[in-house]
C-alpha cells in the first residue's frame, strides 16, 4: 500500500506521506468542518436586528402677525421661517406626523398632523402675514392639534382657532 502511494505521489496525484499519523486527522477534520458549514448554510439562518422606530408628532407653529412681513431677514421673516420649515419637513422620517399652526390674533390649525408631506408643505406655503400676535393662542392651538381636541386652560381660555 505504501508503495502504491509513493508511486502516485511521484506522479503528483497524492501528497507524499510524511511524518506518519501525526497530521492524519487533519483531512477528515477539515471535511467534517466543511460539511458542518454546508449544513448551516443550507439552513439559511436569519438574525433579527432591532432598528430604532422613529415616530411622533411635530407641530410647526408660525407667527403670522404683521411683524413677520419685516424685511430684516430676506425675503421676509415669514418667508425665511417657511423656507426653514420646508427643509425640516423634507428631512423627517416617514413615521413622523407633522401639523401646522398659524397664530396671529388667534391660533388656527391650518394642517392637522399627518404623514402626507405634500399637504404639510402646501399648508406652509399658504401662510400670509397679517394681524396681531397671540402667542398663547398659538400654543393652545398647537396643543389642541396634538391632543386632537380643543385645549382649555383653568381660567376658561380655549383654543379659539377651531381644531
Amino acid at each position: 500500500r505504501d508503495g502504491r502511494r509513493a508511486a502516485l505521489a511521484r506522479q503528483g496525484l497524492v501528497l507524499a506521506a510524511s511524518g506518519g499519523r501525526r497530521w492524519g486527522w487533519l483531512g477528515p477534520a477539515l471535511v467534517l468542518g466543511a460539511l458542518a458549514l454546508l449544513v448551516v448554510a443550507l439552513a439559511r439562518p436569519v438574525a433579527s436586528v432591532a432598528e430604532p422606530h422613529r415616530e411622533g408628532t411635530v407641530i410647526l407653529a408660525f407667527d403670522v402677525s404683521t411683524s413677520m412681513a419685516a424685511t430684516d431677514v430676506r425675503p421676509t421673516r415669514l418667508g425665511a421661517s417657511q423656507a426653514a420649515a420646508r427643509r425640516f419637513v423634507e428631512r423627517q422620517p416617514a413615521g413622523v406626523r407633522i401639523g401646522v399652526v398659524a397664530f396671529g390674533g388667534t391660533g388656527v390649525v391650518t394642517q392637522r398632523p399627518t404623514t402626507d408631506r405634500g399637504d404639510v408643505l402646501a399648508a406652509i406655503d399658504r401662510l400670509r402675514a397679517e394681524g396681531q400676535t397671540s402667542l398663547g393662542g398659538g400654543l393652545l392651538a398647537a396643543l389642541g392639534a396634538i391632543a386632537g381636541h380643543p385645549v382649555a386652560l383653568a381660567g376658561g381660555a380655549t383654543d379659539a382657532g377651531g381644531t
